[in-house]
Formats: structure tokens, sequence, C-alpha cells
């Protein structure tokens, strides 16, 4: 459940080419008590139109369509309708997407392999005027791009957040040096080859995986990866 305002219902656009993912979407929203589905549109053009009679709280936008793109609907929906909320849903989550998109004034960015988790966590922040981006995306963004200090209110927030996924260990038991174990494994490294870059031996990085997996309740080194991933951790 959306926590803003508990009797408020929140009207809901979904713009994508894809007509499957699109009713997807909404069945998931569905499961929501305070969201109402009052559109599924193809592609900006349909959007622009749609909007010259009903006006939406939040509009969930692909970014890559035919005729209008996701990153021009945006734009044109801040422009003339700056309070509506737009949460970028999309299969290209590199880091030159997600720099466009925010500063088109896309206030969240989720890759379409989010759980329902991360889809409430991204509604609640938009609503409460929140930036938001799932963990998976993120891990993509390169940092440098927050350096110039000139950069948007939005690119901020996600700084702020990018730097939140690296150093929050959550509610997981885990030390900063399984985190590092980890992460060289997610780059393809061996247990000989981690130790070597560790100082320890490679019995002592095995040792550490089979405790992680055990005490993270994952069958191998790629569910480890994935569940560190999707934590921000790594």
């Amino acid at each position: 459940m959306i926590k803003k305002e508990s009797t408020k219902i929140y009207k809901v656009i979904i713009v994508d080419d894809h007509e499957i993912f699109r009713q997807g979407l909404k069945t998931l929203i569905k499961g929501f008590e305070n969201l109402s589905v009052i559109g599924s549109l193809k592609d900006g053009k349909q959007l622009v139109e749609f909007l010259k009679k009903k006006i939406p709280d939040i509009i969930i936008m692909d970014i890559r369509m035919p005729v209008i793109d996701g990153i021009e609907a945006t734009m044109y929906v801040k422009e003339h309708f700056p309070a509506v909320k737009i949460i970028a849903l999309t299969m290209h989550s590199d880091s030159f997407t997600i720099d466009k998109a925010f500063k088109a004034g896309a206030s969240a960015f989720l890759s379409k392999s989010i759980t329902k988790k991360v889809f409430c966590e991204a509604i609640t922040n938009v609503l409460a005027d929140k930036t938001y981006i799932s963990a998976d995306a993120a891990i993509n963004y390169s940092v440098s791009r927050f350096e110039d200090p000139d950069m948007m209110k939005e690119e901020k927030e996600v700084a702020k957040m990018l730097k939140m996924a690296e150093t929050n260990k959550w509610d997981m038991d885990i030390t900063n040096q399984e985190i590092e174990i980890v992460k060289y494994i997610s780059k393809g490294c061996t247990s000989i080859e981690i130790a070597e870059m560790m100082n320890l031996s490679p019995r002592s990085i095995e040792k550490y995986r089979s405790r992680m997996m055990k005490r993270l309740k994952v069958k191998n080194s790629l569910e480890l990866v994935r569940l560190l991933t999707e934590k921000g951790l790594i």
C-alpha cells in the first residue's frame, strides 16, 4: 500500500509500446488500493493527446518508444504539467539513459526487472517529492556525473542514494571484507586471483564464500552476486 494520503486515489498513466508489458503493469498496480490506472498508451504522441482530457498524478514512462520517445514526452509533461510525477521504467539502464531521464524531469528510474517491493518504494518516494533509483540501475550509473557543482537537485538526490547503496549493509550480517570478495566474484575472478589481491589464501576465500552462501541462504555464487547487487552493496 502507498502511504502518502491513505484516503486519496492516485491516478496513474502507463506509457509503453509493448502491450503485454502494459497489461502486466496494470495487473501489478491493481494490487495497490490507492492507485488507479486511468490510461494505457503506446507512445508519447498518445500521451500528449490524452493529457488534453485527463491529468494523472503519476506517469510510468518507457524511454525508447516510436513517434515521441520517453525523454521527449517527459520534457513535455514537466513543461506543461510540472506537478505530475514521472517514473522512467525501461530495459535500458545505462548511465547515459539514466542521466537523460533525470535531466528531462523524471523523479524515479527503474529497470523492468524490479520487484513489486521496489515499485512500491518508488511510488512512495516520488509522492513524497523524493528522487528514487532502483539498485540494479544505480550500479550502472557513474558517480563521476555528480562532480559538476551546477548539477540538478534531482541528480544530487541520486548521488546521495548511490552513496547509501555503497555503504549501507541493510539488515544482512555481512562484513566489508565479504562484500569485497563478492565484488571480485562478480568480475569473474577465481579464488586464487581473489586471494592474491586480498593477501589471503585461496582456502580462506572458499571458506568466506561458503559461509556467506549458507548464512544468506543462496545456492551458488551467481545467486550470491545477484542478492548483493539487489541490495545495492556491489
